[in-house]
């Protein structure tokens, strides 16, 4: 009896898409360790300058680079306070957004339980896998 013979999934569209984020993922592979590390650095430099002059720019010599350290870009908020006061507490409410950040550091636990819900809205994971040959 002959043994039916394989035949490759139709290809889909976005192939070329995974097989793209594949050969990246393999090449950027050695690198997410130091990649995190670089970041992590990053930030504790510009936690070092958080209490100089918003505007100033800074200059930091190692003895093999140089790090220039740049102003606070612009950063626009908004006064909640004024805003709730302009538009009242209806608009306000349509308007409003709460960061659970936010949530955890002002309500009591009791607080949050009633008030937090969940639900799939979030990022679909996606992970790449190498086929076997």
């Amino acid at each position: 009896m002959a043994t039916p013979k394989k035949t490759a999934p139709n290809p889909s569209p976005l192939a070329k898409l995974v097989d793209e984020m594949g050969d990246l993922e393999l090449e950027l592979a050695p690198f997410k360790l130091k990649t995190a590390r670089l970041e992590a650095l990053r930030k504790s430099l510009r936690e070092s300058f958080r209490k100089e002059i918003p505007s100033g720019s800074f200059e930091v010599h190692g003895a093999r680079f140089l790090a220039l350290v740049g102003p606070c870009g612009a950063q626009r908020l908004v006064n909640v306070a004024a805003l709730f006061k302009l538009v009242g507490p209806k608009r306000f409410l349509a308007m409003a957004a709460v960061s659970l950040r936010a949530l955890a550091e002002h309500a009591t636990p009791e607080i949050e339980l009633a008030v937090v819900e969940t639900s799939d809205t979030g990022p679909r994971t996606v992970n790449v896998l190498a086929k076997a040959a």
